[in-house]
């Protein structure tokens, strides 16, 4: 039995014997034009005069009370008012927007943190991700790249470009590093460029630096004696050893000419300290070549102001330093073959020693080398002499270097008096001797 509030009568009607329908509780029979069609049809629906009611008949079986009893046929009779039915719906479609409207702020917080943490969050992760691979940080890992939406799409393509950038980056460096071999990346620095990509040519700078040129001894006939794959295997093993004394010491090889150096030094004592360095590791280069013919070398430096930049045209550039000084360091050394000795210094170098007291130095000559008109004064490094050779060396550099003075002030008689003294000390001395014909 309905009971609901806008159900105003139940019945139940029951098929009889005689083929009608009565009611179940009074034998009241159903009108057999309305039997028919809820027979028929199933369901029948009338109202009344005033359409204030509405009667529903509708057709049951009953289901069956065991195996083998039959179900019985039912008509069931509703009459609903309809006025009453209208507030009903309306109560309920009112209370289901008050309880949809209760639920929205639920509903609205629980797909908002389902938004944002299926793409908000892995967006955000990404930005940030982003933002690490641009500070640098290209082993940075990449989330989400195991999910299977875009998302998942857009972190596998992120990390696919990282791979890429950090390939690329990798590969520049490497290019970098090839050109440096070519280009010292301190020559770069020196012209105030950062790369190799914004240098032009003509592009230039003036600097005040010391000049170190070294050239092996007696080259041309160690280098008869071998074929041309140990002439380079042995240039090569010399020069692997000495290019790493320079740059210890401060300096840069700006340029090999055969089996001769050319560095740069930012102070006079880093230069010479490179060179007592470099003879110093050529003694340990001969004794790993025991049995082969002992390697001679001499260094010859000087300072002053040079020009270091670019020259060529278009499409061939080269960088290089132009500068008196320049060419007046390669003659010191060229000299050190004239006077049988391992490292010479221009008196301009040696104006520049922090302390020239720290060195073994001792005046060998004053010459007018080619290409110049003034004199200039040559000074010995002596350092890694022999102990013998050093105090015999060091018994006369003082007569030698007040001499050397006076004969650069133009007083002659001054600096043989001084020679003189320094011959009689060491009869043997080439230097006291070579400097006392220069007051001749």
């Amino acid at each position: 039995v309905q009971s609901n509030a806008y159900v105003v009568d139940v019945d139940v009607y029951l098929i009889n014997a005689a083929g009608t329908w009565s009611l179940i509780q009074a034998g009241r029979k159903l009108d057999s034009a309305i039997a028919e069609k809820v027979v028929k049809d199933g369901r029948y629906q009338v109202f009344d005069d005033n359409r204030r009611h509405v009667t529903t008949y509708s057709l049951y079986r009953t289901p069956k009370g065991d195996k083998d009893a039959e179900s019985m046929v039912v008509i069931r009779k509703v009459t609903y008012d309809i006025d009453l039915a209208r507030q009903a719906v309306l109560h309920v479609f009112l209370s289901s927007m008050i309880v949809l409207a209760l639920m929205l702020p639920l509903i609205f917080w629980l797909a908002s943190r389902l938004l944002q943490r299926q793409i908000l969050d892995p967006l955000f992760n990404l930005r940030g991700e982003a933002g690490a691979i641009a500070g640098g940080d290209l082993d940075h890992a990449i989330a989400d790249t195991e999910r299977r939406d875009e998302i998942g799409h857009l972190a596998r393509s992120f990390a696919s470009m990282r791979d890429s950038v950090r390939t690329t980056i990798n590969d520049l460096k490497e290019t970098n590093l090839s050109i440096e071999r070519f280009v010292p990346h301190a020559f770069l620095a020196k012209i105030g460029k950062a790369n190799i990509l914004s240098v032009a040519l003509g592009d230039n700078k003036r600097q005040d630096m010391t000049i170190l040129f070294s050239d092996i001894r007696n080259f041309t006939s160690l280098s008869e004696a071998m074929t041309p794959d140990e002439n380079f295997a042995f240039i090569n093993a010399y020069l692997e050893r000495m290019g790493p004394v320079i740059r210890d010491h401060g300096g840069f090889i700006d340029k090999y000419i055969g089996d001769a150096i050319m560095a740069l030094f930012e102070n006079a004592d880093d230069g010479v300290r490179a060179g007592l360095a470099m003879m110093e590791t050529l003694e340990a280069f001969n004794v790993e070549r025991e049995g082969c013919e002992p390697v001679g070398i001499g260094i010859g430096l000087n300072t002053g102001s040079l020009m270091m930049g670019t020259i060529g045209e278009r499409h061939r550039m080269d960088g290089t330093v132009i500068s008196d000084a320049v060419n007046l360091a390669s003659r010191v050394e060229s000299l050190t073959k004239v006077y049988h000795v391992r490292m010479l210094i221009s008196q301009y170098t040696l104006a520049l020693l922090r302390d020239p007291a720290s060195y073994a130095l001792r005046p060998l000559d004053v010459v007018v080398v080619k290409g110049k008109t003034q004199p200039v004064a040559l000074f010995e490094v002596f350092d890694r002499d022999s102990p013998q050779e050093r105090a015999a060396k060091q018994r006369t550099s003082a007569d030698l270097m007040r001499g050397v003075e006076a004969l650069l002030a133009g007083d002659k008689v001054t600096a043989r008096r001084h020679f003189e003294t320094a011959l009689a000390l060491w009869p043997d001395d080439p230097a006291a001797a070579n400097l006392l014909k220069s007051c001749a």
